[in-house]
């Protein structure tokens, strides 16, 4: 009998201790939800698991990055946290930190040598989420530690193209500087574009002097050009025109920079375009049609004046 007691006292330990370590790792993990500092250490030192994921599959470092605990990663890391771990939705604790602007955490975890161009499940990466919720201090610390701004998430898009939909003019320069390329795009959009979406002018100027080619078609099939004049603002046009914008080009449908103007119905633009040298007389090859005979099935009589009064024949 005493023999069968010592077995099952050997056999059942193991478990006991399991279902203990669980118990303090749980006790960690609220901690760390609740951002109680304190708590957390007292459960690192009875043992908890800094690694201990629990039902929620969210590692207790995710959750101190998010309440941008700083005392309480480093107690996890000292405890032997993996950096890079993820949480269901592949977040890490830096681009967590970044998400919720957390900068103490962001730059506590660089410090720790943080993978910063970790994906998440989005492929979005720290530098991303930081120009999304327009956070320059968090997006400078990220580029002063080599994010690369050249990564495309899963809906294409990028640094340079978020940072440029959220008016952040001041980065334009530093995320060149970093690598980005002014001139990429995807399917809907360019840095460019989108600043000329919005109207955001300076903006604008920084892609200018950062490089934007205001002629080259990008992968949504429009030159920063057309989408200037898709977006007339009087005060940003100009800079376009002046960026060696080629009135000679053509659009997909052979329509000229003019005819674009024109089938807008922007008096504006097709003043502008006029003085700064469109030939008035161009005439689409797929069509035949000249850009006094588009006017006048496509424009107003405004524009229709305009362009005889500029020497327009049909």
């Amino acid at each position: 009998m005493a023999f069968l007691l010592i077995l099952f006292l050997i056999f059942s330990l193991p478990a006991i201790s399991s279902a203990g370590d669980d118990a303090v790792s749980r006790d960690m993990m609220k901690a760390a939800r609740a951002a109680d500092f304190e708590a957390l250490r007292t459960a690192l030192e009875l043992g908890a698991d800094a690694n201990w994921v629990g039902e929620e599959s969210r590692p207790a470092l995710v959750w101190a990055a998010q309440n941008g605990d700083v005392r309480s990663i480093r107690a996890l890391m000292g405890a032997g946290a993996s950096v890079d771990a993820t949480d269901q939705n592949g977040d890490t604790a830096i681009t967590t930190a970044a998400h919720f602007g957390r900068v103490e955490a962001v730059e506590t975890l660089i410090s720790t040598r943080a993978d910063v161009n970790k994906q998440n499940r989005d492929g979005k990466t720290a530098l991303m989420l930081s120009l999304a919720i327009k956070n320059v201090d968090i997006a400078k610390a990220l580029l002063n530690a080599r994010a690369n701004p050249k990564i495309h998430d899963q809906n294409d898009d990028f640094a340079l193209l978020i940072a440029a939909r959220n008016n952040l003019a001041g980065l334009i320069q530093r995320l060149k500087l970093a690598g980005a390329d002014v001139n990429d795009s995807n399917t809907q959009s360019s840095p460019l574009s989108a600043a000329l979406e919005e109207h955001y002018g300076d903006c604008v100027n920084a892609l200018l002097a950062a490089g934007a080619n205001v002629n080259l078609k990008m992968k949504s099939g429009t030159t920063g050009l057309q989408d200037a004049i898709r977006n007339y603002d009087a005060e940003i046009f100009p800079r376009i025109l002046g960026a060696k914008a080629n009135l000679k080009s053509t659009d997909d449908q052979g329509l000229s920079p003019l005819m674009n103007a024109v089938l807008y119905k922007n008096l504006d633009a097709v003043a502008a375009l006029i003085h700064a040298g469109a030939d008035v007389n161009y005439r689409n090859p797929q069509t035949g049609q000249s850009v006094i005979e588009f006017a006048s099935r496509t424009g107003t009589t405004e524009i229709v004046a305009i362009l005889k009064n500029a020497g327009a024949v049909k």
